[in-house]
């Protein structure tokens, strides 16, 4: 029989909705728009396409905690990271604030990288080189369970 503890995982999908989405979705099509009417070169209308693509693919993202640590998956599979439960010193619920990571989407400072899909509660990871990933949640409840299971397996 496997220890319970060995297959305690969490998994949610997080998506940017309303009028962030509206926005993301707004400037790509604006983009390509642009690039279409005004630009003599398929190669620049094909790179832009790549960047609308790229773009709308980190409007949704696969969150999961398990024994192997934390793992944040994009829309289309990529990019991807697994940070292993050996890198991560603490986790707890904390309030995510757009602000702080310059709007929706994945951002990166140099405090770390924050996966925001709104205001509100979420899970904050340090790091043993000190850097913090922030993910925001659906609600209180789900953000605790996902620091309960990650604490479960860093505990060990």
């Amino acid at each position: 029989m496997i220890p319970m503890s060995d297959v305690l995982t969490w998994t949610a999908r997080q998506s940017i909705k309303g009028k962030p989405l509206l926005f993301h979705v707004a400037g790509a099509v604006l983009l390509l728009l642009v690039n279409l009417l005004f630009s003599p070169s398929f190669v620049l209308i094909g790179a832009t396409i790549l960047v609308v693509a790229i773009a709308l693919s980190e409007t949704s993202w696969w969150l999961s905690v398990g024994p192997y640590g934390f793992h944040y998956r994009f829309l289309y599979g990529f990019p991807r990271r697994t940070v292993p439960c050996s890198e991560i010193t603490s986790v707890k619920v904390v309030k995510v604030n757009t602000w702080n990571w310059g709007g929706w989407g994945r951002h990166s400072n140099m405090d770390g990288t924050g996966l925001v899909t709104g205001r509100g509660p979420g899970i904050r990871i340090t790091r043993t080189n000190g850097k913090i990933i922030e993910a925001s949640c659906r609600d209180e409840d789900e953000a605790a369970t996902a620091v309960a299971v990650l604490e479960t397996h860093l505990n060990r």
